[in-house]
């Protein structure tokens, strides 16, 4: 009997260990979903300067999407471990080991592309000053004259590399003008006295003199640079978690099959390696 009461404790406290794992893993789900509403929150309205597959939004959506599904699968693994549900731990196993892949694929991908998404942005950038940049007069259905002047104007930058990178746009091809929005404060009363201030070139030096690339790259890589850490970190409470269900999974369905043949345990088909038909 002692070897029983040995086989149940184990099992108590395989239960417990999950429990304990779930608990970590459960509330990086809730962090995610914090991270995900500041990635949205912090300037989303500069996520149109860039290209859908690394702006903030799409950060922000992979956030909130680990951060739902952990929090939804993390309340059926408590479920499923409490009342011995052999379905609730295999849909709980098999969504944690699919996270598991998908969050040490998003944080080695992160790591690897820094290079390329800098390069993208300055790209991104340029197309967007020179392509799709329009004048007060003209219609803005999509927000990007007002992104580029809110962009300049919060982070105290003009242009791409810098000012040079609007001369000659084609909204203004024969002059070397640049947005209102590149002006500098500092040298101005107030927003009445700035009015065409970018299109006075020999009053250059009151325009921004550093370019937006660098500033608006290091605000985009610092969000990745958050998931990649928040993904490994993940990883590791996920793997925790994935190996203590299937502990309690692999007892539950040893314990069943036993059961099945009419006596609780046979020596070499014990759950937990200690208890023989001899011993009880």
């Amino acid at each position: 009997m002692k070897f029983i009461r040995s086989e149940e404790g184990a099992h108590k406290f395989n239960r417990w260990l999950f429990f304990g794992s779930n608990a970590f893993f459960w509330t990086l789900g809730w962090w995610f979903l914090v991270i995900g509403m500041w990635i949205y929150s912090d300037r989303h309205e500069y996520a149109i300067l860039a290209r859908a597959s690394f702006n903030p939004l799409s950060s922000a959506g992979i956030c909130l999407g680990c951060g739902l599904t952990v929090i939804i699968i993390g309340f059926v693994g408590v479920l499923g471990a409490w009342f011995e549900n052999k379905l609730l731990l295999v849909l709980y196993i098999s969504f944690v080991g699919f996270l598991f892949f998908v969050e040490l694929t998003t944080g080695t991908l992160g790591f690897i592309l820094r290079g390329r998404v800098a390069e993208n942005v300055k790209m991104d950038l340029l197309y967007n000053i020179n392509s799709t940049y329009v004048s007060k007069n003209h219609a803005d259905s999509y927000g990007v004259r007002l992104t580029w002047d809110h962009l300049q104007s919060t982070l105290k930058c003009c242009g791409s590399n810098n000012y040079t990178n609007w001369f000659k746009s084609v909204y203004w091809p024969k002059n070397n003008f640049v947005p209102d929005s590149c002006c500098d404060v500092s040298f101005f009363k107030n927003n009445e006295s700035m009015a065409n201030c970018g299109q006075n070139y020999e009053h250059r030096d009151m325009w921004y003199q550093r370019g937006c690339y660098e500033v608006f790259t290091d605000w985009l890589l610092r969000h990745g640079k958050i998931i990649v850490i928040f993904s490994y970190i993940f990883v590791i409470a996920d793997a925790l978690a994935l190996i203590t269900a299937v502990r309690v999974y692999l007892f539950i369905r040893c314990r069943e099959k036993n059961n099945e043949v009419g006596y609780r345990y046979k020596k070499g088909n014990n759950c937990n390696d200690s208890i023989t038909e001899e011993d009880i």
